[in-house]
């Protein structure tokens, strides 16, 4: 079993699910194959940093929505793209039945 000192690489794996999902995941299954943490743990601290953050976003779009957006400085909250902004060749409309 790990000492303390070694569960600071379980808290960065939580943290970096935050961040790049993908890493996350590849960090943990490395970490439980090479026998440095068991399979169970590295996978609770990537399942729930990407839950807790996936929660707190939607959270945060919930209780704020376009008013937080615009204080972040995004102002394309709503942009919808139409047809016609879509790259020639991406959806061919006509081959659509």
């Amino acid at each position: 079993m790990p000492s303390h000192s070694n569960y600071s690489i379980l808290i960065g794996l939580f943290f970096l699910a935050f961040v790049q999902e993908d890493s996350a995941v590849v960090s943990s299954a490395l970490l439980g194959y090479n026998g440095i943490f068991p399979y169970w743990l590295t996978f609770a601290a990537c399942f729930l940093g990407m839950w807790v953050s996936d929660i707190g976003i939607y959270l945060l779009m919930k209780l704020g929505g376009r008013h937080v957006w615009n204080r972040l400085g995004r102002s394309d909250y709503c942009h919808c793209i139409k047809p016609t902004e879509l790259p020639v060749g991406l959806i061919d409309t006509a081959d659509i039945p």
